[in-house]
This record gives C-alpha cells, structure tokens and sequence, in this order.
C-alpha cells in the first residue's frame, strides 16, 4: 500500500456504539470508521480529544505516516470543522506508548494562533 497526502479513506460512517463487541467505557462520545481510518471521540474531565489510527490492524505500527492533512480531514469529516485541534508531545517522562494512534485534543479557543496580530 501506498500512503499519499490524499483523502483517500477518509468517507467516515459513524458507528453504533452500542454494537461494539464488549461495550464501550463511558468517556467514548463517538467512533467513526472509513477504509483506512478509526476515528474516536473522547469526553472526559471537560476535556475533548480524537483519536486517530487505522483502522487495519496490519497498518497500526505505521500510524506515525499519518499526515497532517488527513488528520485534519479526519477532524472535519467527523463533525469538528468548527474547532481547533491541537497534538501534544509530552516530556520523555509521560510519554505512553502502549497505543499507537494519534490523539487531536479539540477546543474553541487554543488562546493563540498563527493569525494573531499581538
């Protein structure tokens, strides 16, 4: 397979939550599946975050090949084209690698931006 900056698989169906095998935990607001790509929406302490990965298993030791712009396609197709989305990298001491995706946290207002004129 070939990763590209396109948006291929990026056509999201959202998914009954109800219908995941075993349940879901209580902080999962939302999962959206393409061909390519898992998409989960997370409430928890009034904070929101994405998590993005692929939605093949094979695929999963790539996830670091997920570019921006479909990330922020992702973002959109799934309903936060009105919010920002912003990627931490924590210090090496709480860095967690158990799971291999990407996690967007959503807000309406970061407090700065690359447009701000102050």
């Amino acid at each position: 397979m070939i990763f590209n900056k396109s948006n291929d698989g990026l056509d999201f169906e959202k998914v009954d939550l109800e219908s995941l095998p075993g349940g879901h935990p209580p902080e999962v607001m939302g999962v959206w599946r393409s061909s390519l790509y898992l998409v989960r929406h997370y409430s928890y302490k009034g904070m929101e975050r994405l998590s993005i990965d692929y939605a093949i298993s094979d695929l999963n030791d790539r996830v670091d090949t997920i570019s921006w712009d479909v990330l922020q396609a992702a973002k959109n197709s799934v309903g936060f084209a009105d919010r920002w989305a912003i990627e931490l990298y924590p210090p090496q001491e709480d860095e967690d690698t158990t799971i291999n995706c990407r996690h967007l946290w959503l807000t309406t207002d970061p407090g700065f931006s690359l447009r701000d004129e102050d």
